[in-house]
């Protein structure tokens, strides 16, 4: 009877221990989001397998488009920007090495002669259900700096964003109460050079998938855009 006892209790402690084990999933990937942000440039295909890919199957992104990767953590990868109207050739590639459960983002600019990449780091915020995290990107060539501010706002959330470079992620408030905001990009001369929406808040009764935005203002000054990507 002791016996059976004994047993009982090694198997219950086996079970809890192996439910503690489940609870907590270790991740051993990384993530890295490629964003096409030159408007010179056609359709681009991304290679990060270490080996030739089925670009028939492979899709093409395009201006203002972006896609996200995963990768195995700690592991160097070749990642090869190929053009989608000639795939014998490579028009950028990157070596990178990412820590388990890190984010990136590459943003691909320049021209079809010079493609230029800007890697960031996703610095995402752990936030509550009344905040979202939001960054800025500068990615329009030939505008100088930026700062962002919000429709009717007292003062700017970003000074002095050059190009190439990106804000932290900044806390914004998200309630019904706060509502949805309009952002603004602005010149040195504070003159408006593009606008986006953001409506942190989702249709009522539905649980909120992502907590962190980028936008990434893309172009030159006779066409400037706003690019918007969801993180978690």
């Amino acid at each position: 009877m002791k016996l059976n006892n004994i047993k009982c209790i090694i198997i219950l402690a086996v079970f809890i221990v192996s439910c503690q084990v489940e609870d907590q999933p270790i991740s051993t990937e990384s993530s890295l989001r490629v964003l096409h942000a030159s408007p010179n440039v056609s359709g681009i295909h991304v290679d990060y397998f270490q080996q030739e890919i089925n670009l028939a199957t492979n899709p093409a992104l395009f201006y203002q488009e972006n896609i996200r990767f995963t990768l195995p953590a700690n592991e160097d990868r070749n990642v090869l920007v190929i053009p989608s109207n000639d795939t014998l050739s490579i028009a950028y590639q990157k070596s990178v090495n990412f820590r388990r459960g890190e984010s990136h983002t590459l943003a691909l600019t320049g021209n079809v002669d010079s493609i230029e990449g800007i890697l960031f780091k996703d610095e995402l915020l752990k936030i509550t259900d009344s905040i979202v995290g939001v960054r800025f990107i500068n990615l329009a060539s030939n505008i100088g700096s930026i700062s962002v501010g919000t429709s009717g706002g007292s003062s700017n959330i970003v000074e002095s964003i050059n190009f190439g470079e990106a804000s932290v992620f900044n806390e914004v408030t998200a309630t019904q109460a706060s509502g949805s905001y309009l952002f603004q990009f602005k010149d040195t001369n504070n003159n408006v050079l593009a606008s986006t929406f953001l409506n942190p808040l989702p249709p009522f009764g539905i649980k909120p998938i992502f907590k962190n935005f980028t936008y990434a203002l893309v172009g030159n000054s006779g066409n400037l855009s706003v690019v918007k990507i969801d993180h978690f």
